[in-house]
């Protein structure tokens, strides 16, 4: 088993603790718009970001800078769907 470059993981860790506010306020945002604990806002915004494959932290940026419109209008399933459903329609959420 090969270690990581103590560099590249640095790297990584830093860019994780540097986006991990805007997730934060996406989850707060989440919790508002759709009326759940933190647990459900977060698989929510998990399963966005699987769902598009994007970034976690860009979906947060997105849910941040929308303010989280359009977020109650999309098909949300906090329980976690059906096998391979796609929980958000909307193309915009994965966009930057």
């Amino acid at each position: 088993m090969r270690c990581a470059d103590p560099a590249s993981v640095t790297t990584e860790l830093g860019a994780a603790l540097r986006s991990w506010p805007v997730v934060d306020q996406a989850c707060g945002i989440v919790m508002h718009v759709l009326g759940c604990d933190a647990d459900a806002a977060f698989g929510v915004l998990r399963r966005i970001s699987r769902g598009t494959s994007r970034r976690l932290s860009d979906v947060a940026a997105v849910v941040v800078r929308r303010r989280g419109r359009g977020l109650e209008r999309e098909p949300v399933s906090l329980s976690g769907g059906a096998a391979g459903e796609r929980v958000f329609t909307s193309p915009a959420w994965g966009r930057r």
